[in-house]
C-alpha cells in the first residue's frame, strides 16, 4: 500500500520517467563494474600454470593513502601455490616464487594491516610494505608463507 501511495505521488507530479531513467543508469553503472572486475579476474586466471593454483587473492593499499583517507584501492596481491604476485588492474606488475621471499609484519594503524615483503637477498632490493585491508590477513599470509617455505620473521 505505501509503494503505491509513493508511486502515485510520482505519477502525479510527472517524476516517474526520471525515477525509471535514474535506476536504469544504476543498473547499467553496476553493469559495467561488475563487467570491469571480471574481465581482471580472467586475467588474473588466465596467467597460471598448468599445475599451478590460485590461493587467495587481497586489497592491497598504500600506508601512505591510509594515513590521507583515501578509499583508494590500487593493487591486488594474489599467492598461488608456486608464487606471489602483485597486479594492477588486468596488469601483473611484480611475481616471486615464495621460498625467494622474506615475510614480517610491520606496525600497523586502525585501518590496515601492514605486511613487508623483502627478496632473499635483503640488499637485492628494497622491501615492499602492503597495506592490507581486512582483519587477520598478515596472519594468514604468514602462515602459507612458512607452509611453502619462504622466510618468515617474527617482528610486531
Amino acid at each position: 500500500m505505501l509503494f503505491g501511495m509513493r508511486a502515485q505521488w510520482l505519477v502525479d507530479r510527472g517524476l516517474w520517467p526520471w525515477t525509471v531513467m535514474g535506476w536504469c543508469v544504476l543498473t547499467a553503472l553496476g553493469f559495467v563494474g561488475n563487467l570491469s572486475a571480471l574481465r581482471e579476474e580472467r586475467a588474473r586466471r588466465a596467467s597460471l600454470g598448468d599445475d599451478e593454483h590460485e590461493l587467495s587473492v587481497y586489497q592491497v593499499r598504500s600506508a601512505e593513502a591510509s594515513r590521507a583517507g583515501s578509499p583508494r584501492q590500487t593493487s591486488v596481491l594474489r599467492t598461488t601455490t608456486q608464487a606471489v604476485e602483485i597486479w594492477h588492474g588486468r596488469e601483473r606488475r611484480w611475481r616471486r616464487p615464495w621460498v625467494e621471499l622474506a615475510f614480517s609484519r610491520a606496525e600497523a594503524d586502525r585501518r590496515l594491516e601492514v605486511l613487508v615483503i623483502e627478496a632473499a637477498p635483503p640488499a637485492s632490493s628494497r622491501p615492499l610494505r602492503l597495506g592490507l585491508a581486512g582483519r587477520g590477513c598478515v596472519t594468514e599470509l604468514l602462515l602459507a608463507a612458512r607452509r611453502k617455505g619462504a622466510t618468515v620473521r617474527d617482528e610486531t
